[in-house]
């Protein structure tokens, strides 16, 4: 009983087929088979996003003629190819005897790299002189590190917080 029910429908099924294909295609829902497709425009490449952002704060080390010491870069400011920040310095627990200090930066930056200038003072300790850098930033935007310019120091690092 099943299979001829099964039958029954399968021909009902085919023969509406074929009549649809036998009028040209013109039923109701179908399209024509005299027209002809629509093109496709190709599709234009998206427009290329603009660097990620290094606004916020990172903190790391550096190495001068003090010794390591803590650092926190704090980006406030993007403009197209650079902005500007604060570096703020302070003693870590292996090297207790470094005085806390911060100054004004201004920065240009080409894709990965980021040339750091100081500005100027906001918090100076006796002696001690701004720094400018050439950093670079790490492919997941997680870590910029490179050199320092002045004499008796070398290198920065810092982590995104």
């Amino acid at each position: 009983m099943k299979a001829k029910l099964w039958s029954a429908m399968l021909g009902i099924l085919l023969t509406g087929c074929s009549e649809a294909a036998s009028d040209g295609g013109t039923q109701a829902g179908a399209l024509p088979t005299t027209q002809s497709p629509v093109p496709i425009r190709p599709q234009e490449p998206p427009a290329p996003l603009p660097p990620p952002t290094l606004m916020g704060s990172w903190m790391g080390i550096y190495t001068c003629r003090q010794g390591e010491t803590g650092v926190e870069l704090e980006f406030t400011r993007e403009t197209p190819g650079g902005g500007e920040g604060v570096f703020r310095f302070f003693a870590l627990a292996t090297n207790p005897g470094v005085p806390a200090g911060s100054f004004a930066f201004t920065y240009q930056r080409t894709g990965d790299t980021i040339k750091l200038f100081g500005k100027e003072w906001l918090n100076r300790p006796e002696t001690y002189y701004m720094l400018d850098a050439e950093l670079t930033l790490s492919p997941d935007m997680a870590v910029i590190k490179g050199l320092i310019s002045q004499d008796g120091c070398s290198y920065i690092e810092a982590k995104r917080r």
